[in-house]
Parts: C-alpha cells; structure tokens; sequence
C-alpha cells in the first residue's frame, strides 16, 4: 500500500495533463487487452499513481494494487484523509495519472467502491474504457536486440524475370507499432518511396508469422563504393490489424523492461 499520501491545489505539474483527456483522442487506447497490459505493469513496478479529484480540487498519492481475478476491476489504494476517501465515493469519477518508463498514462475511474483489503482502505472501479498512453501514436522505434533477431519476409513490389519474388530473413533494423525499417540486399529492385508490399513478420514473442502490409516512407542507399550494405527502407504499416498491434506492443514493452532491468543490475 502506498505511504506517501497527502492533499494539495492542482497546481501539480501532470494536473494540466490530467484536464485534456477530451482533447487527446489519438493517444487513447481502447482495447481492454491493452489496458489489462499496461495497468497490469503500473501494478508490477509499485508506479506512484496521483489521484486528481477535479470536483473537490485536491489530489493524492496512490498505486493500483490488483486487477480483478476476471480483470473487469481494478483496485487502487486509498488516502489516509478520510475526508478525501469520503469525496472518492462520492465522485462522478476521478482522474489517475502516472508514468511507464517516462511515458506519460493517464485514465478514469467511475463509481469507486470503497472495500476493506487486508484492513488497508482500498476502492474497487471497473476496468477504464479508455486509457491515455502518449507513446502509442508517437511511434518510439525499439532497437530489436542481437540475441533475439526481428526478421521479415517479404514478397517483392516489382518481381522481375530474374527475381525470386520472395526475399527472406531480412533484418528488421527498429521496429514500433507504427512501422519498421529494413535492411535490404544489395542490388534489390524496387521498394522506392510510396511502393507498398505484403510481407511476414517473425517476432520472437509470436507463435506464428504476422502477415502486414507495409508502404515504404523513407529509403538511405549507401554511397556506391560501400560494397559491405545495402538499402534501407522506412516503412508503415498500413491498416495494421488489432490483433498484430497487441503482438508488436507486447514484444516492445518486453524488450524495454528487459533492457531498464538489466541497466539497473536487475538482470
């Protein structure tokens, strides 16, 4: 349970984030596996949660304790104000915004119901039916590791006579759930900017290949006398299915934990 708790004027520096949640409709998250996933690691790390109650213009330290076994709820802790606890049961909604990795996240929870847990004050909400992750839609590329290589293959935009049509195992340079770059071979026909193609993904963390479209955006050659790379392409993923995002975040956040723990000595 948290200990650092209090009331302040919302003159915090995330209230500002905690009133434009209207206004950043892109950002939002709406699939509820999605917001399991994150809440799921708010819960893991302890991540201070500050509870912004608009109405009553006060706000508290807290952290999310637990999901529900049927993850329809989710459990945050309550203050040592029983004044502020009071005004929780009472609220319309209340505002959470925290932090992952310095990404900011931000929802609300409605009709909180104050439970007793393990004699600590805690409030029961059902699960957000939304969920502002900022990062989501600026694209932040992860670098795949050299022990886990992400590789494509890729079925050719403009086959010619000479060709196999199909390149396979090419590297998969960074990869977001906006897209990724690829290194090609030397000498590869097409794939100019605004070409667009089928391709397979192979992600370690799936089960199976992950069948996309992709539109090249950006292509570097290498100056004519480098005879030791080829091209490389910035691509889109075009109208990326629900089901491969949720793939492609999960291996994202994987790769970031598994990195921050190993920087921390964790791992």
């Amino acid at each position: 349970m948290s200990e650092q708790q209090g009331t302040a004027g919302l003159q915090d520096p995330q209230a500002a984030l905690s009133t434009r949640l209207e206004e950043q409709d892109q950002y939002l998250l709406h699939d509820s596996r999605e917001i399991r996933r994150v809440l799921q690691v708010l819960i893991e790390k302890h991540s201070l949660v500050t509870v912004h109650l608009a109405s009553r213009n006060r706000m508290f330290a807290s952290a999310l304790v637990e999901l529900s076994e049927d993850q329809q709820y989710v459990y945050i802790d309550g203050s040592r104000d029983p004044r502020i606890n009071e005004a929780m049961v009472q609220a319309n909604h209340v505002t959470c915004v925290s932090t992952l990795d310095r990404v900011p996240i931000q929802f609300r929870l409605s009709a909180l119901e104050h439970v007793d847990m393990d004699g600590m004050v805690t409030f029961r909400a059902e699960l957000p039916q939304n969920l502002l992750y900022l990062q989501r839609r600026e694209y932040h590329r992860l670098r795949g590791p050299v022990s886990e290589p992400v590789r494509c293959t890729v079925s050719l935009p403009s086959p010619t006579p000479n060709s196999a049509g199909t390149l396979h195992g090419l590297p998969v340079l960074d990869i977001s759930v906006g897209g990724c770059s690829l290194a090609l071979p030397r000498d590869c026909p097409g794939f100019r900017v605004e070409t667009a193609f089928d391709c397979q993904l192979h992600l370690p963390d799936a089960s199976s290949p992950l069948p996309l479209r992709l539109s090249v955006r950006s292509r570097f050659d290498p100056p004519p006398q480098d005879k030791t790379q080829g091209p490389r392409i910035g691509c889109e993923f075009t109208a990326l299915p629900g089901a491969a995002e949720s793939v492609i975040q999960r291996y994202i956040f994987r790769i970031d934990r598994l990195r921050k723990a190993r920087e921390r000595g964790e791992a």
